[in-house]
């Protein structure tokens, strides 16, 4: 168990560096690809040794002082372990339940336990997993949230009050429909399984973003010119880049919470799938949405790249007509 196979074989890499990934994250399935590394559970069992490993031979490779043999996918390879173990501030180990790489184990349980029938019938079930999500999800981008950039507390306190509430009260209102539709038929019992709690889940990011970064939309984003430069702050760029936000939230529990559950519905309405245990649906749609959330997430999660653009003349009056450093219209 080397470590030059501690990540996924690849047959050929481009030159290594520290500056940009190793997938192009111009395109989407660059973007998909960097996504799968990011999210890959088997980083979860990465030993103290091998990150020291890897750590030592990213130090040498900033020391211009490469062992003998060592290749661009060794040095791809200790990038992407230190990445996943490591806080990229603080350089210290990141517990490995809330690391990246834990996304899909912590997500099958979570994902599982708001779509089964039994949890969606009763109240005090809905309101623990749904409380536990929302609770996971802060503790998760807390602890891999930048120490150079905090958000002060009460900004987290108020994203995490307010994804919880918007949670509870979708959650919670598909219970009710639940209970005073118990005599619906197949179609609509999955629509509610299918929509609601998928609704409560897509909500519950939307507001937290909002209110967490709420900010860009009175005081603006910073937008930067194809130099990198920093030409001001706007607003109309703050709202497009929230809302991209809140769509890839939507995208990204698709694949799922949405797909498996209507498949299950589907299911459900062949006699010869009904003689099968109780245990035996329960486990194929446990299955569904596991690999739904290792295989269908990531290219989700891609869809839109991590430092988007838009075009000057959507921009604010104050952006129009300016100019770069060649003075050629941007």
């Amino acid at each position: 168990f080397s470590l030059a196979r501690v990540a996924v074989t690849m047959k050929h890499h481009p030159p290594f560096t520290l500056e940009k990934p190793l997938y192009d994250q111009s395109t989407m399935v660059g973007r998909a690809k960097q996504f799968y590394t990011i999210t890959d559970p088997r980083s979860l069992f990465i030993t103290s040794a091998q990150l020291q490993q890897a750590e030592a031979l990213l130090t040498a490779y900033k020391e211009r002082n490469i062992p003998e043999g060592v290749t661009d996918g060794d040095l791809w390879n200790a990038r992407r372990i230190v990445e996943s173990v490591l806080h990229p501030s603080t350089g210290q180990p990141i517990t490995p339940f809330l690391r990246f790489s834990m996304y899909a184990p912590m997500n099958i349980f979570i994902v599982s336990a708001m779509v089964l029938p039994s949890t969606i019938n009763s109240v005090p079930r809905t309101i623990a997993i749904h409380w536990y999500n929302q609770s996971y999800n802060a503790a998760v981008n807390y602890t891999n949230g930048s120490s150079a950039t905090p958000v002060p507390t009460r900004r987290l306190a108020e994203g995490y009050i307010g994804a919880v509430g918007s949670s509870l009260a979708i959650a919670l209102g598909a219970t009710f429909i639940t209970q005073k539709a118990a005599n619906l038929g197949v179609t609509a019992r999955t629509f509610i399984r299918a929509t609601l709690p998928f609704s409560a889940v897509v909500a519950a990011g939307c507001v937290n973003v909002a209110l967490i970064r709420r900010n860009e939309l009175t005081d603006g984003v910073e937008v930067y010119d194809k130099d990198d430069n920093m030409r001001g702050l706007s607003v109309v760029a703050g709202k497009s880049g929230i809302l991209q936000c809140c769509i890839a939230r939507f995208v990204w529990n698709v694949p799922a919470m949405i797909l498996p559950t209507i498949f299950m519905g589907y299911m459900s309405t062949k006699p010869w799938w009904m003689k099968f245990s109780p245990r035996v649906r329960t486990a194929t749609e446990v299955t569904l949405i596991s690999l739904a959330l290792m295989f269908g997430v990531p290219p989700a999660l891609g869809l839109f790249p991590q430092r988007a653009s838009i075009a000057v003349d959507k921009l604010e009056e104050e952006f129009q007509g300016i100019t770069d450093k060649n003075g050629q219209p941007i």
